[in-house]
Formats: structure tokens, sequence, C-alpha cells
């Protein structure tokens, strides 16, 4: 009885190891998202507050123009119709789907 009682606690012993280790390794994840998440929050909130984040995160999604060329673009066709714009340290930002309609839409103008 006592080689069966010692070898049941053994069994218990061994699972509760396992669940604690696989426990262990769940809350290491967890922190390493959470890390990384602070590290996201912390970019977002160093960006300009001018600018919306969500979308020029996207590098991809955005077009460019200077000042300089917003200004002549601007002055030649007037704004009606300018797609929203996102202004960042001396630079125009405009989403390229708003901006190639809009460009369209001029085409179609003329």
């Amino acid at each position: 009885m006592n080689d069966l009682q010692q070898a049941i606690e053994k069994i218990c012993d061994n699972r509760i190891k396992e669940e604690v280790s696989a426990r262990d390794l769940r809350i290491e994840e967890l922190e390493k998202e959470i890390k990384y998440l602070k590290v996201l929050i912390d970019n977002l909130s160093n960006t300009n507050k001018k600018v919306d984040k969500e979308k020029l995160n996207m590098k991809e999604s955005t077009a460019y123009l200077g000042y300089k060329s917003y200004n002549t673009l601007s002055s030649r066709i007037g704004t009606e119709g300018f797609p929203k714009r996102y202004e960042d340290g001396g630079k125009v930002y405009f989403l390229k789907e708003e901006l190639d309609a809009w460009i369209v839409t001029l085409k179609s103008k003329e």
C-alpha cells in the first residue's frame, strides 16, 4: 500500500509540475506580447498628433506632396474636391486611393 501511495504521489507531483511549466510558458508568451504592445503604443504616442496615425502607419496607402507642390497645385486648380490631407513635418499626405479618385475626377472634367 505504501508503494502504491508513493506511486500516486509521484504521478500527481509530475502532473502538477507539467501544469506549472505550461502555465509559466504561457505567462512568458503573454509578457512578450505585452512588451510588444507597449512598444507599439509608444511608437503611436510619439507620432505627430496632427497625423491620422492609423492610416499613415501603412505607408503603402499614402501619397506624399511637399508643401510647395501642394500650394502650386492648389493655387492652379483650387482646393475644392481635394481629398482629405494629413500634415506632418512640412509634408502633406493623402490616402492614395482618395488622391487617385480625385485625379480621375479632374481628368474627366477636362
